[in-house]
């Protein structure tokens, strides 16, 4: 099964950088940056019957940050697997996403070999990992 990833960030040159890491592991992404144009995106793929299977965003955005975003993706797809990812670690956030479990906080850079197996781990045991905050030096 190829995995439907929607990737958020403001900086092109992460968004483009991830979208191709992640679609080299051989999931299909779809690429947006900014919260507002990606919600409209994720409730459109929705009626066309192609619903997303895991939103990974970034948190520090201009207009709807991700944690805006998150709260408003809990208002229309509640059990979504949600990555909120951050180069500055942010223990209100992190605390805040724990208890879901269906959101996860990451630190900003990681190998994406570290990425791949997370979103392996979330969307394929279909359980939430252990883990609450994941980030590769932690």
């Amino acid at each position: 099964m190829k995995y439907r990833i929607l990737v958020v960030d403001d900086n092109s040159a992460v968004l483009m950088s991830t979208a191709f890491l992640l679609r080299r592991a051989g999931f299909e992404i779809k690429e947006s940056t900014d919260g507002c144009r990606a919600l409209r995106e994720m409730l459109s793929a929705q009626r066309r019957g192609r619903p997303y299977d895991l939103l990974i965003t970034d948190n520090q955005m201009p207009g709807m940050s991700g944690r805006e975003l998150y709260m408003e993706v809990r208002l229309y797809f509640p059990c979504l697997p949600v990555f909120v990812m951050s180069g500055a670690w942010d223990q209100g956030l992190a605390e805040e996403l724990s208890r879901d479990e269906r959101a996860w906080f990451f630190l900003k850079p990681m190998e994406v070999q570290y990425l791949v197996s997370r979103i392996l781990s979330v969307l394929e045991s279909g359980e939430a990992p252990q883990a609450r905050a994941w980030s590769h030096d932690r």
